[in-house]
Parts: structure tokens; sequence; C-alpha cells
């Protein structure tokens, strides 16, 4: 999986003694997407995904198919990112649910 480049305002030389671990649910497309992929750049990182498999996370990500309507799976995709890098500094909620229409179901 490839990984875009971090962003210009961080150094290409940024050393960091302790990475933090950020988890983003619905981080396989659009905008969670985006937010795992820059968080990358200084983070090791966690993205959980229902129904679209991530595409361009670096190789050290945890990428878990999860349902986060199901209590337990939301318990255990944290027990899964501590038990890989031993904490979870940040979490970015930003899984959804899309219940397409058709643009006719809707009023004028």
């Amino acid at each position: 999986m490839a990984v875009e480049s971090c962003s210009p305002c961080l150094p290409d030389n940024l050393e960091v003694a302790v990475r933090k671990v950020a988890l983003v649910t619905g981080g396989a497309r659009g905008i969670g997407s985006a937010i795992a992929r820059n968080l990358a750049c200084d983070h090791d990182i966690a993205v959980t995904w229902l129904t679209t498999e991530p595409t361009s996370l670096p190789e050290s990500a945890l990428p878990t198919r999860t349902d986060l309507t199901d209590k337990d799976s939301a318990t255990k995709i944290v027990s899964e990112v501590m038990a890989r890098f031993g904490r979870l500094d940040l979490i970015v909620n930003n899984a959804g649910l899309v219940d397409a229409s058709p643009k006719e179901a809707f009023d004028a």
C-alpha cells in the first residue's frame, strides 16, 4: 500500500522519540482517509472500515474491518490497537453509515 507524501508543514528530518498512536474510524475513504494519511506522517495509525478496504496506508498501519454499531466490535478494535502499539493517544470518530436514496425521493 502506497502512502502519499506528508504535509509540507512537517520537516523531512522530523524525529519523534515515541510515536503517538491514532485510531481513525471510517478511515478508508474520503475525509477519514485524508485524516489517516496525514496522521501517518508522525503517528502510528489504526483504521477501521466496513464496506471499502483502505488502499493507501503505510505498511505499519493496522486496518481492521469493524462494525462499530456493535459494542463488542468497538471494544475489540481498541484492544487490538493496544496489543499492536501498546498505547492509544487519539481517536478520530469519523465513521458513519449513509443510506443513499434516489434524488427523486426528496421533496423539492
